[in-house]
């Protein structure tokens, strides 16, 4: 029953994850697939009756195994906001890679499993297994990206303006959790292998920040992405107006936005934004009418410029946040006389 939980459970993540189409990073997707397929075949491997099913079975569970270590590690790389060069990936998709080959030859070489057998007393089922060198690789694997996550983790806390210190916590939670009942059952003798159920309630927790970031980047919502490169300063809110980020161009319009924490209200201090752009925002989240958006201009500096505030919608439409929009107009000015 636990194995077919944890099979129901990695699969409405699934659902979760495709549902959001494209905005999700293909590693997330891909670790979702991994965790439910391990799932599947950890129920395969406890309902298995004869040698050849079991053997099939096995290797299908190893996909988590193998590939969700280096994939978690990725997702908490784009959670963090640290980009890994695209060698990188294929030398470690590599190497996992050849690692699971080593799976494969379960039951015929003895590189991953010397042996393996399904021990059946009365009620209890478990497997009987001897390790092979494979193995071995794939716990030091398995121990560096770990501890990899970890460091960078732990490293995002200090980028309070670029990551969000709920989401790291959330980061490590999900590693804690892991890692403990993975110990536990190594070091425990128990009915069941825990890490299906491991697996598929860090995925849930992962979800929550990664839902959070894709709602609100403005690097990765469909509503900012004609112009995000352009010469628009783009600073998004959520409901409770706690500051969600920005893009680079806003961050030379106001400065003080490289100072700003995620996920925290607007700081009361000075700053361009709240001499000219505070106090309008405010009137908008206070007003009723919310459907149209509105515009304001101002001066700084010989400068002119233009802003444009506007609700963020779910897909139901609901008001979910806001945006606020900066353009120089200077030059459209003077080329208008």
């Amino acid at each position: 029953m636990f194995y077919l939980i944890s099979l129901y459970v990695s699969v409405i993540v699934f659902i979760i994850v495709v549902s959001f189409g494209n905005k999700f990073d293909h590693s997330i997707i891909l670790l979702s697939v991994a965790v439910a397929l391990s799932s599947a075949g950890h129920y395969c491997v406890s309902v298995a009756t004869g040698h050849e099913e079991l053997l099939m079975a096995i290797k299908l569970s190893y996909v988590t195994g193998i590939y969700a270590p280096m994939l978690t590690f990725i997702v908490i790389c784009t959670i963090c906001r640290i980009r890994i060069p695209g060698v990188i990936r294929l030398i470690m998709v590599s190497i996992q890679t050849v690692l699971y080959a080593g799976v494969f030859s379960i039951g015929r070489y003895p590189l991953f499993y010397k042996s393996v057998d399904l021990i059946v007393n009365g009620t209890e089922r478990y497997l009987k297994k001897s390790y092979g060198p494979f193995h071995t690789m794939y716990l030091v694997t398995m121990v560096f990206y770990v501890f990899a996550s970890v460091v960078v983790a732990l490293m995002a806390l200090k980028k309070k303006n670029t990551v969000s210190r709920f989401n790291v916590e959330i980061i490590l939670l999900s590693l804690a959790l892991t890692v403990t009942l993975y110990l536990v059952e190594r070091f425990t003798r128990l009915d069941v292998e825990l890490m299906p159920g491991a697996f598929a309630v860090s995925m849930c927790l992962i979800l929550v920040p990664l839902v959070r970031i894709y709602t609100y980047s403005v690097y990765d919502n469909e509503d900012f992405v004609d112009e995000r490169w352009g010469g628009t300063g783009y600073i998004v809110f959520d409901r409770k107006l706690k500051y969600m980020g920005c893009n680079d161009f806003a961050t030379q319009l106001f400065p003080e936005l490289k100072e700003w924490e995620i996920e925290k209200k607007i700081p009361g201090n000075g700053g361009r934004f709240n001499t000219f752009l505070r106090q309008p925002l405010m009137t908008y989240v206070n007003s009723q009418e919310k459907d149209a958006n509105v515009t304001r201009s101002y001066e700084h500096q010989g400068e002119n410029y233009n802003c444009e505030i506007g609700p963020l919608r779910s897909r139901r439409k609901q008001v979910i946040g806001y945006y606020v929009q900066v353009n120089n107009i200077t030059e459209l000015i003077k080329g208008q006389g």
